[in-house]
């Protein structure tokens, strides 16, 4: 997922989620007595967006995607930080005192089930360390829809759709990147799961951690279908 041309397009054209999100986030960790100098592994960092606010802010970052161009990227944007290749599900977690995972990362199919890497973050974590994340949840009817974003030198349309038990959703992405006098065209399939957010906060509760829902980062809030866990690791 997120090849050359798709990852640079979320960059220039969806990066605006992790500039927004950045401030409630900082907040977050403030509040959850995380200090600057802590250190705070990213998982799915895509762009490098987030990790470069955190260096800016005073933290260690490590971020970690499985996409190599979303690291490439990253490399520019945050060139002080760790930026690592590899499944967010797989990599191993060095001691931290935070972790994140933005943009309904742990949402994305294939992966194992949320216990699973609830348990490898809590033993990553310190006591006292914060695990916060958004996924998919779904709405009340199912999903399915068609949308197209246009810029100077790309476009993507995306196809959305369902299924009737609202358990899983279909991304079919493509993409247009202008090249010569015409334009590349790509396609990629995303699947996520739709979890239900009770069963997300009694595995949390069951790994340690004691938690709370958030429907926003601060003052900017997380699009329809989704859902923020705030997890902290019980001492």
């Amino acid at each position: 997922m997120y090849r050359t041309d798709l990852a640079r397009i979320h960059h220039e054209g969806f990066g605006g989620f992790a500039r927004r999100a950045a401030p409630g986030l900082l907040a977050i960790l403030r509040t959850s007595n995380i200090r600057p100098g802590s250190l705070v592994v990213d998982l799915g960092c895509g762009s490098g967006i987030w990790p470069a606010r955190l260096d800016l802010a005073g933290y260690r970052a490590i971020g970690i995607d499985q996409s190599r161009a979303f690291v490439r990227l990253a490399r520019t944007v945050a060139p002080r930080c760790q930026l690592r290749v590899g499944s967010v599900h797989r990599v191993a977690l060095p001691r931290c005192q935070a972790v994140t995972a933005l943009g309904e990362v742990l949402s994305y199919l294939p992966a194992p089930l949320f216990g699973a890497t609830f348990r490898r973050v809590a033993r990553a974590l310190t006591p006292g360390g914060v695990f916060v994340f958004d996924i998919m949840i779904g709405q009340p009817h199912p999903a399915n829809y068609r949308n197209w974003i246009a810029s100077g030198r790309w476009a993507v349309g995306v196809a959305v759709r369902e299924n009737p038990a609202r358990t899983r959703l279909v991304r079919q992405i493509d993409t247009f990147w202008r090249e010569g006098r015409g334009y590349r065209r790509r396609r990629e399939i995303h699947r996520l799961r739709l979890a239900n957010p009770r069963d997300v906060r009694a595995g949390l509760r069951a790994t340690g951690f004691r938690c709370r829902t958030v429907t926003g980062y601060g003052r900017y809030p997380l699009a329809p279908g989704r859902l923020g866990f705030v997890a902290i690791k019980r001492a």
